[in-house]
């Protein structure tokens, strides 16, 4: 499946150590972080101060960022475990009542991980 999401590394946001930032107080760096953690950014590099990041998305929560920064790479979890049912599957088409449970298991997960991935890449 081809990448239409934005590539890079999706990180939740926090404030960083700037020549503006080092004069705040603690209480002015909690305050910028209860924002800045309910965003989701790409290209968030310490280096540069945080000047290349992109905004990927703004949430309600931190769970919620925290869920939204994970999903490309439960994305490419879930492609692989497809992958790897794939050879499974074929494998276990002669199953028997021994096996049936975990064929039953692998069906249910690839019908879960499809949900999933609809829901991923479908409006």
């Amino acid at each position: 499946m081809e990448t239409k999401f934005t590539k890079g590394e999706w990180k939740i946001g926090q404030t960083l150590s700037t020549r503006t930032t080092r004069s705040w107080t603690e209480q002015e760096i909690s305050r910028s972080n209860e924002v800045e953690n309910k965003m989701v950014f790409v290209n968030f590099n310490t280096l540069d101060e945080g000047r290349g990041r992109r905004l990927i998305a703004k949430c309600e929560t931190k769970e919620d960022a925290k869920l939204i920064a994970a999903a490309p790479n439960m994305i490419e979890a879930i492609q692989a475990a497809l992958r790897i049912k794939d050879l499974w599957l074929p494998a276990s088409d002669n199953h028997n009542e021994e096996s049936e449970g975990e064929y039953q298991a692998l069906l249910k997960m690839e019908e879960m991980f499809n949900e999933a991935m609809k829901k991923a890449t479908t409006l």
